[in-house]
């Protein structure tokens, strides 16, 4: 019973001796002394803040200028140096085409940002100071548009191509747009002029075209009239059996986009037409002309985002369809009344380092079949 009792009370000794103690009993580690030569730990170089924390988001946007051409909706990309106390944090991002989220280093004491296309770079640096959340920032640069100085055309036979036509580009000292000659080959293999554009100007803007056939008789002219914007507002076509064409252009600003109406009207009878194109991003995604006999035909259409070269080149034409920044890509027509021997369909392109086409491969159907009557491989010179 005595030895019971003893035990009991040493016990009641221990859990009260437990109980006394206090915060100041308890034994707390203290860090280890810098050693010397290695630097102490910065706050997020471990594993304890949160990645989010530390991490602001900004938009960025690729804006690029090509000659007069602003290209904003293009892929890019994005390289990324963060500064922070001497130490670099590198990114490196693909931007899709529009504004992108790119998170960078919020206590980085600045960023220098460098975006590569088309054989070009553009640099920005952002100071600590003034980035600010979801602020964006536009980057691209510009450089002078390329001259294209010649298309060779040609036709799959047989499983080779065979040269069909070729269209050669002559500018003057001022880099404008002189004259346009069209080259065929004869049954005997002979290459001759089939045609040729002459182009007039004024203040800078193409006011008149001349076509002359193979003869040097010509056949065709083309009149363009401007707002102060330097947009055509009119434009009329005289052709060599007295005929006279006449297009009247507005535009108006869309939910959609731009759209742009011409309605033309011919001296030899009474039919009209109304030509209604659909522009958006700047590329025509959706053409519908209609007469007043009721004939009608509509277009669709879809764009890479490389640099389409003729929009550059200041070549205006009676339906003004070289307005297009970009390259079509897909194409699809629908008619009521006249119908075409075939449309061109599935676009496949080659491009060089600088943005442009340098091949085009284009298959040509049937209207209302699936058959492809022959294809075509298109070589651009610049």
């Amino acid at each position: 019973m005595t030895k019971t009792i003893i035990t009991i009370l040493k016990v009641l000794i221990l859990v009260l001796g437990m109980t006394a103690c206090n915060k100041r009993d308890v034994f707390t580690p203290t860090p280890p002394k810098p050693v010397p030569g290695q630097p102490a730990q910065q706050p997020g170089n471990g594993g304890d803040d949160h990645a989010e924390d530390s991490l602001i988001t900004i938009q960025v946007r690729a804006v690029i200028r090509i000659g007069d051409i602003t290209y904003d909706s293009v892929p890019a990309r994005l390289n990324i140096i963060s500064w922070d106390n001497g130490k670099a944090r590198v990114q490196q991002i693909l931007l899709k085409p529009g504004a992108n989220e790119v998170k960078i280093h919020r206590k980085s004491s600045h960023h220098e940002l460098e975006l590569e296309k088309w054989n070009m770079s553009d640099k920005m640096v952002l100071d600590k100071a003034n980035v600010q959340e979801n602020m964006l920032y536009l980057i691209g640069g510009g450089k002078a548009a390329r001259k294209l100085k010649k298309e060779m055309e040609y036709v799959l036979i047989n499983g080779q191509y065979v040269a069909k036509s070729s269209t050669e580009y002559i500018y003057d000292t001022q880099g404008k747009l002189e004259r346009v000659m069209y080259y065929k080959k004869n049954k005997q293999g002979v290459i001759y002029t089939a045609m040729s554009e002459w182009l007039s100007y004024t203040n800078q803007q193409v006011t008149s075209i001349n076509k002359f056939d193979s003869a040097g008789t010509l056949v065709e002219k083309l009149f363009f009239t401007y707002d102060q914007q330097g947009k055509i507002i009119a434009l009329r076509k005289d052709d060599i059996s007295g005929v006279i064409t006449r297009g009247t252009v507005t535009r108006m600003a869309t939910e959609n986009g731009i759209e742009t109406m011409i309605s033309y009207q011919y001296s030899h009878n009474s039919i009209t037409m109304e030509y209604a194109m659909l522009f958006n991003r700047g590329n025509l995604w959706q053409g519908v002309a209609t007469t007043n006999h009721n004939n009608s035909e509509i277009g669709r259409y879809n764009y890479d985002t490389q640099i389409n070269p003729y929009v550059h080149m200041n070549w205006p034409d009676i339906f003004l369809s070289r307005q297009s920044k970009n390259n079509v890509i897909w194409s699809s027509k629908e008619y009521f009344g006249s119908y075409p021997i075939s449309d061109p369909v599935n676009y496949r392109y080659k491009y060089d380092g600088d943005g442009y086409p340098i091949e085009l491969l284009k298959d040509h159907k049937a209207y209302n079949s699936t058959n492809i009557l022959y294809t075509t491989k298109t070589t651009y010179h610049y």
